[in-house]
């Protein structure tokens, strides 16, 4: 590969991951310059595959220089979030957001600010954010539905879980939290209809 534009060795690399052909992926990323000579794209192959070796820091660290980079900041932010998110380190994940912009608005990013609200212990505040994204996120109509459940506000509950099964048919989990929330909602009139009666 001497001479071969960068983008081939990432495309060739990249085929390596998802074949799980892990020794060429390896071979692939070790060719060509190193640190900030590289692709963008190529220095985020480097950051994953470091996490699939248990060498999350350095991956972070990769991560990081391409916070700001135009192209592959949006990724980086992505993964870099998750990472951070994954161990807990909420002030981490939450200087991921502030170094890049275009994450923090995007519906990603929105959920990343919920989930940080939560490690904060700050539930009220990450329903907030849910609320705010709505439709748009399944994460945040999952939030928000268990939070109904948890209150017996049977209807949202069953709206927000009803409009998950209409855009996933094929997922089961939301059909069974449908079932669970209907035979709750039952179970709850049940027990109030004889106090209506006293």
């Amino acid at each position: 590969l001497d001479g071969a534009p960068d983008w081939v060795r990432y495309t060739l690399a990249r085929s390596a991951q998802i074949a799980g052909n892990n020794t060429r992926f390896g071979e692939l990323l070790g060719e060509g310059g190193s640190g900030t000579d590289e692709s963008a794209p190529i220095r985020l192959l480097k950051a994953e595959a470091a996490w699939e070796s248990d060498r999350g820091p350095e991956g972070a660290a990769i991560l990081e220089e391409l916070l700001g980079d135009p192209d592959a900041g949006y990724r980086a932010a992505f993964l870099l979030g998750l990472y951070y998110l994954d161990r807990g380190d909420a002030p981490a994940a939450r200087s991921v957001l502030e170094k890049n912009g275009e994450f923090a608005a995007s519906v990603p990013g929105k959920e990343f600010e919920a989930r940080i609200l939560l490690l904060e212990n700050r539930p009220s505040a990450a329903a907030d954010v849910y609320r705010e994204l709505g439709a748009r996120s399944d994460e945040a109509r999952v939030f928000l539905s268990k939070r109904a459940f948890e209150a017996k506000d049977w209807r949202t509950a069953r709206e927000l879980t009803q409009s998950l099964i209409n855009d996933h048919p094929n997922e089961p989990a939301f059909s069974l939290n449908l079932q669970k929330i209907e035979e709750a909602e039952h179970a709850a009139e049940k027990t109030a209809a004889p106090r209506a009666r006293e």
